[in-house]
């Protein structure tokens, strides 16, 4: 089917790069446009998480597919979903059991020291400094997993580009700790009314917000894209896939431009 964007005989003229939005406009196209396979998407996501264990691959690979819808490239659900959460079920599963284990320790510090707020003001600042490292790693999550998904880097580099990008990206970052925060708790705070947008589309929309906030620096500051040649990119008609070309992270790293991340498979 031949998408609303793309060029017609009768409009020449008329080309991908002239429809194509930015902001919440083009937020609203990419969720209209691509509503019933984000259901579809939280479906997979929530059967992938059965075991429990593959809940960080589970992740990943929902990212790799919500990274596709944000750059407006054209994705293949059940393939690339199941592609990404194979292909990186190492890496997601230790730094899911990293981020698991410091949520769950700030978490009980914060609440902790939120109790013995009443006795003295140093429980105060214990219990605001507990919140602000639990909010930093819920952040931090919201880069590691797309740049998991879409470049080849160890853990380390990893999290300290997650980290880093969430202290200079904090424009795109805080609007993304706030829409996640906020659709949680209506999706989890309304249950069992809410039942129905937990089991069709909340992760999967949470997914798609953060992924469409925070990716345009991750491929600025990692992949060394610039604005410009990802708007190119994106209105350039398919061509046969570039040969790897080794470029610097930006952030003390080398990567691979590949955004099939090839060399994992070679």
């Amino acid at each position: 089917m031949r998408r609303w964007y793309e060029p017609r005989r009768d409009r020449p003229d008329l080309t991908r790069e002239a429809v194509k939005r930015r902001g919440f406009l083009g937020f609203m196209e990419t969720l209209w446009r691509e509503f019933f396979e984000l259901i579809k998407l939280n479906l997979l996501f929530l059967l992938a998480c059965v075991p429990v264990v593959t809940i960080p691959a589970a992740v990943t690979g929902m990212c790799g597919v919500v990274t596709k819808m944000a750059r407006d490239k054209n994705h293949f659900l059940w393939p690339d979903f199941w592609k990404a959460f194979k292909r990186d079920f190492g890496l997601s599963l230790l730094g899911g059991l990293i981020y698991a284990a410091a949520l769950a320790v700030f978490s009980v510090s914060t609440a902790f020291y939120y109790r013995l707020m009443a006795t003295s003001m140093f429980f105060v600042v214990l219990a605001g400094f507990s919140a602000c490292l639990l909010l930093l790693a819920l952040c931090s999550a919201f880069y590691f997993f797309p740049m998991l998904a879409t470049v080849d880097l160890p853990l380390r580099a990893l999290l300290k580009n997650a980290l880093v990008l969430t202290f200079t990206n904090y424009k795109k970052t805080l609007p993304a700790l706030g829409w996640s925060l906020l659709l949680l708790v209506v999706g989890v705070g309304l249950l069992p009314y809410s039942v129905i947008l937990v089991l069709f589309i909340l992760f999967a929309l949470i997914a798609l917000v953060n992924t469409y906030l925070v990716y345009p620096a991750i491929a600025r500051e990692v992949l060394g894209e610039s604005d410009e040649q990802a708007a190119k990119a994106a209105a350039a008609p398919k061509e046969a896939p570039p040969a790897r070309e080794m470029r610097s992270a930006g952030i003390d790293e080398l990567v691979f431009d590949d955004e099939e991340k090839g060399g994992k498979e070679a």
